[in-house]
C-alpha cells in the first residue's frame, strides 16, 4: 500500500520519537509507513523496505547520533535521493552539519534539513514540517492523476477550467 511518508530511524536512540511523530502526522492527514508497523517476521526486509521506499511520496528520516551509526538509516536515505524522492533529515539532536554529509550525502540535490530539537518553537517547527510534507504529497499525488489522464483528458481538463479558451480568445 502507497504511503505518503517513509519513516526512517534508529531504533536505539529513536523508537518512541518515530512512532509519536508518524502518529501526530497521520493525525494531519499524512499516512506514514513505520517499520515496526509494516515488517512481520520472517519477510525479506530489506526487499519490503525498499518497496516502499519507491511507494512514498517522501522520505523522512530522524537523524540522531545513533542513526548515523545504523546500518539502516543511510542505506534507506540514499535509497530514496537515488530515485529522486525528496529527503527531509529531521535533526533530533545537537550534530555538527558536517557529520552529516558522510553517512547521508547531505549535499545531494533533493535533501533538506529540519531542526526538531531544543527550540523555542518545536510545535511551530512541527507544524512547519507537516505543511511542507502535505504540500509535497498533494503535488505529487496531482501529478500523477494528471499522467494518468493522457493527452486526451489534459485537453478536456484545460478546457473546462477555461485555461485553453483564454488564449483562443485573444485569437478571435
Amino acid at each position: 500500500m502507497r504511503r505518503d511518508v517513509f519513516i526512517s530511524y534508529a531504533h536505539k536512540d529513536q523508537a518512541v520519537q518515530a512512532r509519536e511523530l508518524a502518529a501526530w502526522l497521520e493525525n494531519k492527514g499524512l499516512s506514514c509507513w513505520l517499520d515496526h508497523d509494516e515488517l512481520r517476521a520472517g519477510s525479506e526486509y530489506d526487499k519490503q523496505i525498499l518497496d516502499a521506499i519507491r511507494g512514498c511520496r517522501v522520505m523522512l528520516a530522524l537523524v540522531s547520533t545513533g542513526s548515523i551509526r545504523s546500518k539502516y538509516v543511510p542505506f534507506e536515505v540514499s535509497a530514496a535521493a537515488g530515485i529522486q524522492k525528496l529527503v527531509v533529515l529531521a535533526i533530533m539532536e545537537d550534530l555538527p552539519l558536517e557529520t552529516l554529509d558522510r553517512p547521508f550525502n547531505a549535499k545531494a540535490s533533493g535533501i533538506q534539513f529540519r531542526k526538531l530539537y531544543s527550540t523555542t518553537d518545536l510545535d511551530g517547527e512541527k507544524e512547519r514540517l507537516a505543511w511542507d510534507l502535505q504540500e509535497h504529497c498533494t503535488t505529487h499525488r496531482n501529478r500523477q492523476r494528471l499522467r494518468g489522464l493522457g493527452i486526451a483528458g489534459l485537453i478536456i481538463a484545460a478546457m473546462l477550467t477555461g485555461w485553453v479558451l483564454r488564449p483562443m480568445a485573444s485569437l478571435l
